[in-house]
C-alpha cells in the first residue's frame, strides 16, 4: 500500500500564508477569508496568460489582488499589492504542517507505510515548499518523491 498526498490544501491550508501576509500589509477590517476566494478566482482567470508568458508574475499579482479588493469597495495601488505578494510569498516559504499531520507522519513511518507528496504546482514554487520544510521531509521515502525533491534533500 502506498498513501500520496496533495501538497496544496491536505499539508497546509492555502489560506495560511495569505492571512499573515494580509495582516501584515493592510489593516482594514475585510473578510479576509473572502477575499482570498476571490483573489483565487482572479487569478485562475489569468493564469494561463501568464503560463503562456502574455504576462509578468508582478501583471497577475497585481490583477488578482485589485479586483479581489475592488469587490469589497476597497482600492489598493499596483505597489500595495506587489508589496503584499512580496510578503505572501515569504510566508509561503514558510509553511508549517499541523501538529496532526506531524502525528500521521510519523506513524506511517513506524509502521512502514509507504507515502508520498504530489502536487500540481509549478516546480519552482514547490522546490521553495520542500526546502523550506524539512521538519515533514524526512518522512517520506526518497523513492517515493519526484526528481526534483531528491535533489533538494
Amino acid at each position: 500500500m502506498v498513501i500520496y498526498f496533495d501538497l496544496d490544501d491536505t499539508l497546509y491550508r492555502l489560506y495560511d500564508p495569505f492571512y499573515k501576509a494580509y495582516q501584515k500589509v493592510f489593516h482594514e477590517d475585510l473578510d479576509i477569508y473572502a477575499l482570498w476566494k476571490q483573489s483565487r478566482i482572479y487569478s485562475n482567470e489569468i493564469y494561463p496568460k501568464y503560463l503562456n508568458k502574455l504576462i509578468t508574475k508582478d501583471e497577475l499579482s497585481i490583477y488578482r489582488l485589485k479586483n479581489a479588493f475592488k469587490d469589497f469597495h476597497q482600492f489598493i495601488t499596483n505597489q500595495q499589492a506587489l508589496d503584499f505578494q512580496k510578503v505572501y510569498e515569504d510566508q509561503q516559504a514558510h509553511l508549517t504542517l499541523s501538529s496532526t499531520m506531524k502525528e500521521l507522519f510519523n506513524y506511517l513511518k513506524e509502521k512502514n507505510i509507504s507515502h508520498g507528496i504530489i502536487t500540481n504546482g509549478k516546480e519552482k514554487h514547490n522546490d521553495k515548499l520542500f526546502i523550506f520544510n524539512h521538519d515533514f521531509l524526512y518522512n517520506f521515502r526518497k523513492s517515493r518523491l519526484s526528481k526534483t525533491t531528491k535533489r533538494n534533500l
